[in-house]
């Protein structure tokens, strides 16, 4: 019979007893862990803007165009190794923004300003994963068609938006890679130079050329 083990304190007395911990029939997996996904492309926001006022916007959507072809098309990369997107693994999602009655009866949609573009941008997520990486299981959801709707009116975009991808039945959201800035003068380490820098730079060069073409005045012999 196993003895019970009991601990005594001067100023408490016997402390209770406290039971062995039990085995757990609970494996871990210890294969588990989770890898970067970056996603390189075309990016596109939809955003809602009103006529006659570009500063104030309020996005609906972004993402990274979902093509195939051309000098944009998007690139994959799984821990810095790029693999090849399939464009058969894709969860078709359609989406319609609802514009607010409030919004209507106040303001006026400008469609020509509400898909905003950018080329060469950047979009990543942490994935986990069991064990090691298998493409097989990666799947891309993409907003398709997407359409803003003022009252009876209906705008759509007909390209497919990049949103997030799917990976093992887990949805995970893309979201644009920034830069860190570290201070206001350093942004991921490049250095932003000052007024007074840039000032003296443009009157070196200035002064440089205005030495390199000048023209001689040699004297008459």
């Amino acid at each position: 019979m196993e003895k019970e083990l009991r601990l005594r304190d001067p100023g408490i007395g016997n402390l209770p007893i406290i039971p062995p911990l039990e085995e757990s029939d609970e494996i871990i997996d210890q294969d588990k862990k989770t890898i970067l996904l970056q996603v390189y492309g075309e990016s596109v926001d939809l955003a809602l803007v009103e006529t006659d006022r570009e500063v104030w916007r309020e996005t609906l959507c972004r993402g990274l165009v979902f093509n195939n072809y051309g000098s944009y098309s998007i690139s994959v990369e799984v821990d810095g190794k790029r693999i090849h997107p399939s464009f058969n693994n894709v969860n078709r999602i359609p989406k319609e923004f609802i514009t607010s009655k409030e919004w209507i009866s106040t303001k006026k949609l400008d469609w020509n300003k509400c898909i905003n573009r950018c080329l060469n941008c950047k979009f990543s997520c942490d994935i986990e994963v069991d064990g090691e990486f298998n493409e097989k299981l990666l799947r891309y959801n993409v907003v398709y068609p997407a359409s803003i709707r003022v009252g009876k009116k209906a705008y759509r975009y007909n390209r497919p938006i990049l949103t997030g991808v799917n990976y093992n039945g887990k949805d995970y959201k893309l979201l644009p890679l920034l830069r860190p800035v570290v201070d206001e003068w350093t942004l991921d380490g490049f250095e932003i130079p000052k007024y007074e820098r840039l000032f003296c730079v443009t009157a070196l060069v200035a002064t440089a050329q205005e030495v390199e073409f000048t023209p001689l005045h040699t004297k008459s012999p």
